[in-house]
């Protein structure tokens, strides 16, 4: 499966599950655990539900299965990010 792809159900916490700008679809992850679509802020990422998270901490505990905790950029924003986005 590749990155942002439609149907994407995501993990358990709903980090990689399919989300649209503006779509709202990050409010039903479980518990609300990844509440940010990607493309809410910025239109040219792969569409992915997302949290915000700490790369010290414990990634599993963080993000969940199958997902990183990594940045775009060197010191910028942490996010969970699925594994399959992650090539």
């Amino acid at each position: 499966m590749g990155c942002g792809e439609p149907c994407a159900a995501g993990n358990s916490f709903g980090v990689g599950m399919y989300c649209t700008e503006g779509g709202g679809e990050c409010g039903d992850t479980p518990n609300r655990l990844a509440p940010f679509c990607t493309v809410d802020f910025d239109p040219g990422a792969p569409a992915f539900c997302t949290r915000p998270c700490d790369p010290d901490m414990d990634v599993v505990e963080m993000c969940g299965e199958d997902a990183l905790c990594t940045s775009d950029t060197e010191g910028g924003d942490t996010g969970c990010v699925p594994i399959t986005c992650s090539n």
